[in-house]
C-alpha cells in the first residue's frame, strides 16, 4: 500500500470519479469524457467496473481486492500493478480525483 507520511501519521491515497466527467456506456466499454481538460478515455470491461467502484473514494488495496474478489483466478501481484497503471492513466485524463485520508 501506497502510504504519505504527514506529520508521523500515514495517509493513504484514495481515488474517485473526478467532477463533472460524462459517462457513456457501451456494450463492452464505457467512454468518459472530462469537458474541463477536453480529454477522454475508453475503459475495457474491467475498467469499467473500477469506474463504478470509484463512486465512493477507495485505495488502490481496496480496488484490487475487489477485482480479486470478482476475478478469482486473477494474481493479485498483476491486478495491484494494473489498477496502478489504470488509475495514473485517469489521472493524465484528469477523470479521477486523489483525496488524501
Amino acid at each position: 500500500m501506497w502510504q504519505i507520511e504527514r506529520a508521523g501519521w500515514p495517509v493513504i491515497e484514495k481515488y474517485t470519479r473526478a467532477n463533472g466527467v460524462d459517462i457513456a456506456p457501451m456494450k463492452d466499454q464505457m467512454v468518459l469524457f472530462n469537458p474541463h481538460s477536453n480529454q477522454f478515455c475508453v475503459l475495457n470491461k474491467t475498467a469499467a467496473i473500477v469506474w463504478e467502484l470509484l463512486a465512493t473514494p477507495r485505495s488502490i488495496d481496496e480496488i484490487s481486492i475487489k477485482l480479486v474478489e470478482k476475478f478469482a483466478n486473477a494474481p493479485s501481484q498483476t491486478v495491484v500493478v494494473d489498477v496502478r497503471a489504470m488509475l495514473a492513466d485517469l489521472e493524465k485524463t484528469a477523470c479521477v480525483a486523489v483525496v488524501n485520508t
